[in-house]
């Protein structure tokens, strides 16, 4: 069973630019992924608004630690990575913790001032953000088709 003329060239072309990338050190990414991330930029984790960048740094170096305990092979050294990440974790907790707090005591000084000043609307807004509210979205009736009644 032969294919068509056309679809046996489309799969030609792709296995060749394939061959082309392998050749070229692009093994994962495409010529058009490397060029639009070069224009765009990679996309960044989201972040949470009260993790500071020392915590972020300590979140990295536990990564690094759970890394090094998954490659080596030595249970000795095993078990000291494993202590080393044990102190790591509890120190990235503690710091977010810490972080946390700081973080919603500036929110709530924040909202003791505009309370000072009357601004209601930014006292409204903190304290959507403290009690992590979401505004409920109220959805059409529908009948059993899908369809809005008249």
């Amino acid at each position: 069973m032969g294919l068509k003329p056309t679809i046996a060239a489309t799969i030609e072309r792709k296995r060749l630019r394939k061959q082309e990338c392998i050749e070229s050190g692009q093994h994962s990414s495409p010529p058009s992924r490397k060029k639009a991330e070069e224009v765009l930029g990679r996309k960044e984790k989201s972040h949470k608004p009260w993790i500071s960048y020392n915590s972020w740094a300590t979140i990295d170096d536990r990564k690094k630690l759970k890394q090094k305990i998954e490659v080596t092979k030595s249970e000795r050294i095993k078990d000291q990575l494993r202590k080393d990440y044990k102190e790591k974790d509890k120190e990235t907790k503690r710091s977010i913790r810490r972080d946390k707090r700081k973080w919603i005591d500036d929110l709530i000084r924040e909202a003791e001032e505009a309370a000072n000043k009357g601004q209601m609307k930014t006292i409204y807004d903190i304290t959507k953000i403290v009690c992590n509210c979401k505004s409920r979205q109220s959805q059409a009736v529908r009948d059993k088709n899908q369809r809005m009644p008249n």
